[in-house]
């Protein structure tokens, strides 16, 4: 779509009590779809750099027993340029999260990491969970409800809700607020509703409005002719309707717990100190080595480390251990590990490993023998962390 939303100058005269009546029936359509389908014609136009149009398929349907996700979906988009094509998609369904962009699919699971499904930090908006985050879900009517709601709760918005105006020849009932941060106006956002059926027809966003990164964001949605049918959305049905991706870019179907009895992945990471260690599948080990995949930024990593370091040292025969960090920050990590022990290695960005040896939650650890073959693991923290330890750790040859 090239053409802005030319949206008529809203009405002021609706008492605010109007204003709210309106609002809670679109707010009520938009949150009680039961089967929803659409496409979307969306486009970015930004100051800084070329614009970005994408066609994108909207599917969601209801979900009342997921405490997690006002619903479920499956989104895919694509987009066309001069220079490249770009494709992917993203689907969330009963805490199971599948996301494929940039030729990498990447999957998550409540049951092996709820972690990543919850709201995250301290801040006033905390960041939300990965199945509230996929990319174009907030085109969905289930989000957009959130949205306008948000903005009416918010002292930071002025709001108005015009219930009968023409947006693009259209009838529509139009919602419109503006996001003011320290005396500047920060967002702004207009939704077009169809006067029916209240589905969304045409939003606006902009971002930062007359800034140098002003970012003007634009959608137009097409619904099928014929009524939709939802299907329970299952890893068996994105399977069918993307056969070519879970074929070829599928990088993981087990987890850590699987990978007893199986050589430990290849890696190549960064040591704190800037040099590279390797290992390579099928490679063995000088000694027994216990590989530990742990945060520091976690509240576990210190008892982590004092608890391994303490089993170790009560093994009866030599034991090394490779202290793998998911974080980029050296400082972060020598803040927790303090000063590296003989027989340890310290190494850093280790998210791909984690994901290679299937940790969805950590800390994670792992236990080889000299062949470099996995015997054990252990995942998360408990009070007999050291015993568990020392338990699995003298078993290896």
């Amino acid at each position: 779509m090239n053409v802005k939303l030319q949206l008529l100058t809203l009405a002021c005269a609706c008492p605010l009590c109007a204003y709210a009546s309106g609002v809670d029936e679109v707010l009520t359509a938009l949150r009680g779809v039961e089967c929803y389908q659409a496409t979307a014609d969306y486009q970015v136009l930004m100051s800084l750099q070329n614009d970005v149009n994408y066609t994108i398929s909207l599917q969601s349907q209801a979900a009342p027993a997921d405490t997690l996700a006002p619903c479920s979906y499956i989104l895919s988009w694509h987009t066309d340029s001069s220079t490249d094509s770009v494709a992917g998609f993203c689907a969330y369904s009963n805490g199971n999260m599948f996301v494929f962009r940039g030729d990498r699919m990447q999957e998550y699971h409540y049951a092996q990491n709820p972690a990543i499904f919850l709201k995250s930090g301290t801040a006033a908006a905390p960041l939300p969970g990965i199945q509230m985050r996929g990319q174009f879900s907030n085109l969905l009517p289930q989000f957009i409800a959130n949205d306008i709601e948000n903005a009416v709760n918010d002292h930071r918005y002025t709001w108005e809700f015009t219930p009968d105006t023409v947006v693009s020849g259209q009838n529509c009932s139009v919602f419109k607020a503006e996001m003011t941060v320290n005396g500047n106006i920060c967002r702004e956002i207009t939704y077009a509703f169809n006067r029916e059926s209240h589905m969304p027809l045409f939003s606006e966003t902009e971002n930062n409005p007359g800034a140098l990164a002003e970012q003007t964001i634009l959608c137009k949605y097409t619904y099928p002719q014929k009524q939709p049918v939802c299907r329970p959305i299952t890893e068996q049905l994105l399977g069918s309707i993307f056969p070519h991706i879970f074929e070829l870019y599928r990088e993981s179907t087990f987890t850590i717990t699987n990978l007893p009895s199986q050589p430990l992945p290849t890696f190549t990471l960064p040591t704190t100190t800037g040099e590279r260690h390797e290992h390579i599948r099928g490679q063995g080990f000088a000694h027994p080595t216990v590989l530990v995949i742990l945060d520091a930024l976690s509240e576990f990593a210190t008892p982590t480390i004092n608890e391994t370091r303490r089993a170790i040292a009560s093994l009866p025969q030599n034991a090394d251990i490779i202290w793998a960090f998911t974080n980029n920050n050296t400082d972060d990590i020598e803040t927790v590990i303090r000063r590296p022990r003989v027989g340890e290695h310290l190494l850093q960005s280790a998210k791909a490993l984690a994901r290679d040896c299937g940790a969805t939650a950590l800390p994670a650890v792992i236990f080889c023998d000299t062949d470099g073959i996995v015997q054990n693991v252990m995942v998360g923290f408990n009070n007999n962390f050291a015993a568990d330890v020392i338990q699995k750790a003298v078993k290896l040859k």
